[in-house]
C-alpha cells in the first residue's frame, strides 16, 4: 500500500475513512488526541487490563496482528479480521480501533511512537476536555456519523 501521507503546513496526516470499528456501548473508544507509545507486529489482548476477567462472560484473550498502543488504559488500533463484516456498521470492540488486516498492516507500517492519533465521533468520553462525547448509548458518534481516526505526525 501507497503511505498516502499529504503533507500540509507543518505536519502530514492520514484520515483513515470507513471502515473502522470502534469500542460498543459498554466499552466505547476514548475521542480525542492519543500518542502512539508502542507498536507490536503481533500481541495477545487481555480483557483483565481494563478490568474484565477473562474467565466472565465478557472476557477474552485475543491474539491480533498489527497493534499500535494508544493508551495505558488498553485501547489500540489492530487488525480484526473477525469483525470486518461489522465494521463502518456497527462498533463491537472493547474500546479498540478496529481495521481490516491490510489496513492495520498500513498504518502499523507508518505508525512511529510519538504520533498522534485522533479519534473522531465515537461515543467514548473524551481523551482532552475540549472533545464532545455522547450519553445516547448509539454505535455512531456524537454526530451521528461513523468514528474515524486521524493519525498525524508533525514534522521533526
Amino acid at each position: 500500500m501507497s503511505s498516502g501521507w499529504p503533507a500540509t503546513e507543518g505536519e502530514r496526516y492520514q484520515r483513515l475513512h470507513r471502515p473502522v470499528g470502534a469500542g460498543g456501548p459498554e466499552f466505547p473508544s476514548r475521542n480525542g488526541a492519543h500518542v502512539v507509545t508502542e507498536l507490536n507486529r503481533e500481541r495477545v489482548l487481555d480483557s483483565s487490563t481494563y478490568g474484565v476477567p477473562v474467565d466472565g462472560p465478557k472476557g477474552d484473550r485475543t491474539p491480533v496482528e498489527h497493534a499500535v498502543r494508544l493508551s495505558d488504559n488498553g485501547e489500540l488500533v489492530h487488525g480484526a479480521p473477525c469483525s470486518v463484516a461489522q465494521q463502518g456498521r456497527e462498533n463491537v470492540s472493547h474500546g479498540c480501533i478496529d481495521l481490516s488486516p491490510e489496513r492495520a498492516e498500513w498504518f502499523s507500517d507508518v505508525s512511529q511512537a510519538g504520533d498522534v492519533v485522533e479519534i473522531v465521533d465515537s461515543q467514548g468520553r473524551p481523551s482532552r476536555p475540549s472533545t464532545a462525547t455522547s450519553t445516547t448509548g448509539r454505535s455512531r458518534g456524537t454526530s451521528g456519523r461513523r468514528p474515524h481516526v486521524t493519525l498525524r505526525r508533525f514534522r521533526r
